[in-house]
């Protein structure tokens, strides 16, 4: 999902629950404003809340009487909401967050729950499981391995302000690809970065739907082309179809280069078997090493992350 798509879709879903909790409200309101007798005790005493207030921004103090007709009002009125089973709190806009008030904005920052509504939305948008990886919870023990792991680390912690935009992780099954790769999503998603995150059977079929939908139906792939970062899982593994795979994959990839958007890549293929199956343009783009790195798990069958599992 491109970061303009996301971020509408996290301010029109924040202006949904905004809009549920004060019509709620104000339903709710109008049914308890149904009984004549509530309605007269809620209409005078909001109008000595409001002579209160008057006389507070006059720099007055409210007189004792007026004191002693709000607290025998606002007594009466507790007393009868609770002969007729009224429920106060169901008065006002019961928000989904309460900091915020559904706004997405808390003390000048973005709320915790719009970083929360953005996480989902990108994990919901990834045709992998990247959620809850977490560098935190590997368990690697080989020295190669931990050091590939950093490098993630810090790349995740400071993209897009890196000097390498492209990582390219490689290795035998099981080694803890897929689960550096989401350990960077989940990174970006805690910072409130776009990514679009992809197996690599995913992205034949959006190769393939192109290269068939008629011309006027053709999006461009602008999704992928666009997105911050794009992870692709398991590279290799895929059906080819000819004429679609090298060419489509090039063209992604040459559009990103120029666009200076990075591209992280997960594969089980040696380089040699990369540049076999995609041709030597698609891995010029894949081993430009002014733009990315290489990254080669060893082991045989370990999991990086084996408090969590998953496929690796």
């Amino acid at each position: 999902m491109d970061k303009i798509r996301l971020d509408k879709t996290i301010k029109d879903m924040l202006a949904q629950r905004r809009q549920k909790a004060e019509l709620d409200a104000l339903s709710y309101r109008d049914f308890v404003m149904s009984n004549a007798d509530y309605a007269a005790l809620d209409r005078l005493l909001r109008e000595k809340e409001l002579e209160e207030m008057k006389l507070s921004f006059s720099g007055k103090s409210a007189p004792p009487s007026l004191k002693a007709e709000l607290k025998r009002l606002r007594g009466q009125k507790s007393a009868l909401e609770k002969e007729l089973g009224i429920n106060a709190e169901r008065l006002l806009p019961r928000y989904f967050c309460s900091k915020c008030s559904d706004t997405g904005r808390y003390e000048g920052k973005i709320c915790e729950c719009a970083i929360r509504l953005r996480e989902e939305l990108l994990y919901s948008d990834s045709s992998f499981v990247c959620k809850g990886q977490q560098f935190s919870l590997s368990t690697e023990t080989d020295e190669e391995n931990n050091k590939a792991i950093e490098i993630c680390r810090r790349f995740a912690d400071a993209y897009p302000s890196t000097q390498i935009l492209n990582i390219i992780i490689f290795g035998a099954v099981a080694t803890g690809k897929t689960f550096l790769a989401g350990s960077i999503c989940n990174r970006l998603a805690e910072r409130g970065l776009s990514f679009c995150a992809l197996t690599a059977f995913g992205l034949a079929r959006e190769f393939l739907n192109e290269h068939t939908s008629p011309a006027a139906q053709r999006t461009g792939l602008s999704e992928l082309t666009d997105a911050p970062l794009l992870v692709i899982d398991d590279l290799g593994s895929e059906p080819f179809y000819n004429n679609v795979s090298r060419e489509y994959l090039f063209a992604l990839l040459d559009e990103r280069a120029v666009g200076k958007r990075g591209t992280i890549v997960t594969t089980n293929l040696s380089l040699a078997e990369l540049c076999e199956r995609y041709g030597e343009r698609v891995f010029s783009r894949l081993a430009d090493k002014s733009k990315g790195i290489f990254i080669n798990l060893k082991g045989s069958d370990k999991r990086l992350n084996n408090k969590q599992g998953g496929r690796q």
